[in-house]
């Protein structure tokens, strides 16, 4: 009787490592491929090689695919990915990430088709707990079985992942060298060990006008000026041999044709194996630095003349001796004596303590070869005799002997207080500008030159109910009512566009979900050169106003309705005037001069059969009759001058007051009256109002002249802007021509200086003084019409002075008249 044999017996299976024993360990007989001995001898002679090899193998078999793979395969899979549950399994079941990938290959195998190979090729797979992106080297071959039938897929593969990472990030750094070789100013190259530059940064193709094609190999022999050449190859030569670097300075031409000199420095390169592979390099353009020590090389002082143009401090220290030595200007700084010799810890004593340490181990890193002898500082110093600080920037650079010791160390100083003074202002101004902003009540922001919102004070955040990060993600205008949305980035993009202050009311949505209207204004700050360099603005509540204005317009309307009634009222008014003048200047003068020419023929006829009494009473009636006439003529003159249309013409005053002083003779004589004229100007009145103004002006001075003194009557004018005279009521950018007429008269008390121009207003007893009070009012009226304004003076028992404004522009005087 046959025993079963033990799968871990079977020939095809020794040894195999973790594999093997997973293999041997595992129970077939629940797979599609049955038991181990079972197997045909081909999938076993497969199975052998595969965990004997050291090399990444896998198998699928079988119509199902199942799956087979050895020990150096297994890293492959990863950590808490598919192994070991993929082993014996359908690959169906846990190549779901790239079946479609692989399963054509697979089929191409059995379909009878020869191996194939693929390189590099990416294949996500799960693995160590999620997809990654896997790149791999495989094969695909059939694996026949004892009838020659294709039954499996042999796979040889390995990962290239790590190849392909460090080819990317190859990549990436030649992308990023190029990047920023593009962007120095330099000419940055490289060349091959046969002098032939394989690479030429932006700064040569453009300086050369050559493209990047036209640039490599050897074209840089046409380029470089004929007399250095030569030089140039030897130079060249001699730092391949003593494998040093090399600086010199050389002509090359540009794209017009014209030479400049260039500053070259570069040095070989060597492979880890020492073999000499080509050489890097850099040009720097110092042809401005070459012209200006050619025009200074015949100066004995041209070093000391640009060190002391450019206000610097020089230093020259050579670590090996300790010798230190610097220019007066830097003495001066540290507060040492001109005459002494100085020594590098005595300078470093005159630097502030908190930054001496700083300072110390900057030169300490300048000195040592691996940081490329770079020095480049800010600190400040303390002058020990005046204690004045001063705020320096030092840079400098140490030279280094082929034994990489450093030898020398040289630099300059560079006062820089007045700019380090600047920048702390500046940052003192912002921190003033942001507590202001915080502390003020409204919302305040601020944009950069492009119109980009970059600050909101805390107003804005509390009112909408916004955080930060919500303002920065979604934008600003979220808060903007969506009806004026569109208007708001019109006006504010054609401030940023043309620089003019942006003004703007709009609603804003408050945290609880209210809208309010808000008046934004900014205005751009600009620098010295008057360019501008960011935004200010603000948002102000303005709806408590809007809804005032709301109110007000409401108000308004109804203001206006009863001003239209009052308007009818007074046409009304007007009417009936007018009404009045023409029954006072027929109905009631009409029996006026019936009493008149009856009373002249009692005078005439019975006279003298009057008794005494009689005759008195007559002729108090003959006065009252006398007095009725003239207050019905003042009062019809009244009426004229409130209601004639205005025909504006040019007149000269001169011509007008002539006129009343002719029709005056008798007065004026009667008084011995004295009128004097100054120069008088020409100006648009209407004729007739303005000489009844003088008349009554005249009248008015000549009534209440003094009796103690000879009457004297001045007039004067002159035309000048309403800034130019001391009277609240003109306008400033408005022409006057102002009119003075001043007399010596009797005067009145200052108090009464607007009452006399009322209508009736007497400051006096009729029986000292005639006149019916109507005279001034007809003034005050004429005056109106020409939209100026009078005023009067008064000194009792000296005199009075009347001061009229007629502006000069007409259109304002008609545009009264229509509003009226």
């Amino acid at each position: 009787m046959k025993t079963k044999k033990n799968h871990s017996t079977l020939e095809f299976l020794p040894q195999g490592g973790e594999m093997g024993d997973l293999i041997r360990a595992k129970n077939w007989s629940k797979t599609s491929i049955g038991n181990p001995e079972d197997w045909p001898q081909s999938l076993r002679t497969t199975i052998s090689i595969i965990l004997n090899s050291k090399f990444p193998m896998f198998l699928f078999w079988g119509p199902e695919l199942i799956c087979f793979y050895n020990d150096a395969y297994r890293p492959s899979l990863g950590k808490e990915g598919k192994h070991p549950y993929i082993l014996g399994s359908k690959a169906e079941d846990y190549w779901k990430e790239i079946w479609q990938d692989i399963k054509p290959l697979i089929d191409s195998i059995l379909s009878g088709n020869e191996a194939n190979l693929t390189e590099d090729q990416l294949l996500p797979i799960y693995r160590n707990g999620k997809v990654e992106d896997v790149y791999w080297t495989y094969s695909y071959s059939a694996v026949h079985d004892e009838s020659g039938k294709p039954m499996g897929v042999f796979v040889t593969c390995t990962e290239t992942t790590k190849k392909i990472m460090a080819i990317k990030q190859l990549q990436e750094s030649e992308d990023r060298f190029r990047t920023l070789s593009d962007q120095t100013p330099m000419m940055v190259f490289m060349a091959n060990k046969d002098a032939e530059v394989t690479y030429w940064n932006k700064s040569w193709l453009d300086y050369t006008g050559q493209t990047f094609e036209q640039a490599i190999g050897r074209s840089w022999d046409k380029i470089v000026h004929p007399n250095d050449y030569q030089r140039l190859l030897e130079t060249y030569s001699i730092s391949i041999e003593k494998r040093s670097n090399y600086t010199i300075e050389v002509r090359m031409k540009g794209k017009d044709g014209k030479y400049r000199w260039f500053l070259f420095s570069g040095g070989p390169h060597y492979l880890e194996n020492q073999q000499y592979e080509g050489n890097v390099g850099s040009g720097m353009d110092i042809h401005d630095h070459k012209e200006a020590l050619y025009e200074l090389k015949n100066s004995k002082n041209e070093f000391q003349f640009v060190i002391e143009a450019a206000k610097l401090a020089t230093f020259n220290y050579n670590p090996i001796t300790n010798k230190f030595l610097c220019n007066e200007r830097l003495k001066d700084w540290f507060g040492l004596k001109t005459k002494d010799n100085v020594d590098l810890s005595t300078a470093i004593a005159s630097v502030a303590k908190k930054d001496q340490k700083r300072v110390k181990k900057a030169i300490q890193r300048s000195l040592e070869f691996s940081s490329g002898g770079s020095y480049d500082i800010d600190y400040t110093i303390i002058d020990p005799n005046t204690l004045q600080e001063r705020m320096v920037r030092a840079k400098g650079s140490t030279l280094f002997n082929k034994d990489k010791v450093a030898y020398r160390f040289t630099g300059i100083l560079i006062d820089v207080s007045k700019e380090s003074l600047a920048n702390k202002k500046i940052k003192e101004s912002e921190q003033r500008f942001k507590l202001l902003a915080k502390s003020l009540p409204i919302m305040v922001w601020t944009a950069d030159v492009n119109g980009n919102l970059n600050y909101f004070n805390k107003v804005v955040y509390k009112y909408s109910g916004l955080q930060q990060g919500e303002i920065d993600n979604d934008g600003w205008l979220q808060i903007v009512h969506k009806n004026e949305r569109e208007e708001n980035i019109k006006k504010w993009k054609n401030s940023i566009d043309t620089g003019n202050d942006f003004l703007f009311e709009h609603r804003f949505k408050r945290n609880d979900g209210k809208y309010r209207w808000q008046l934004s204004r900014a205005t751009p700050q600009r620098n010295e050169e008057g360019k501008i360099t960011m935004w200010v603005g603000t948002s102000t509540d303005i709806q408590d106003q809007k809804l005032f204005a709301k109110r007000l317009e409401k108000q308004v309307k109804k203001r206006t309705l009863e001003l239209e009634q009052n308007n009818t009222y007074l046409e009304n008014m007007n009417k009936e005037l007018q009404a009045f003048a023409y029954i006072s200047s027929h109905d009631l003068q009409e029996p006026l001069r019936k009493i008149q020419t009856f009373a002249s023929r009692i005078v005439s006829n019975e006279y003298d059969n009057l008794s005494d009494r009689g005759k008195d009473w007559f002729r108090r009636m003959q006065n009252a009759a006398q007095r009725m006439q003239v207050l019905i003529e003042d009062l019809l003159t009244y009426s004229r001058v409130n209601n004639t249309e205005i025909h504006l013409e040019n007149r000269d005053l001169t011509a007008i007051i002539n006129e009343v002083i002719e029709d005056l003779e008798e007065e004026l004589k009667e008084k011995n009256v004295k009128i004097e004229l100054a120069q008088l100007n020409k100006i648009n009145i209407i004729p007739f109002q303005f000489r009844q103004l003088i008349n009554n002006l005249l009248t008015n001075a000549i009534k209440f002249s003094s009796t103690d003194r000879k009457p004297l009557i001045k007039i004067s004018s002159k035309i000048k802007y309403g800034r130019d005279f001391e009277n609240e009521k003109l306008i400033a950018n408005n022409e006057y021509c102002y009119i003075c007429i001043s007399d010596n008269g009797i005067g009145f008390e200052p108090q009464y200086g607007n009452k006399i121009f009322e209508i009736f207003q007497r400051l006096h007893n009729r029986g000292d003084y005639e006149g019916t009070g109507i005279g001034l009012a007809i003034v005050k009226k004429v005056v109106d019409n020409h939209k100026g304004f009078i005023t009067a003076i008064g000194t009792p028992k000296k005199g009075a002075t009347f001061n009229i404004y007629i502006p000069v522009n007409t259109e304002n005087i008609l545009g009264l008249k229509e509003a009226l």
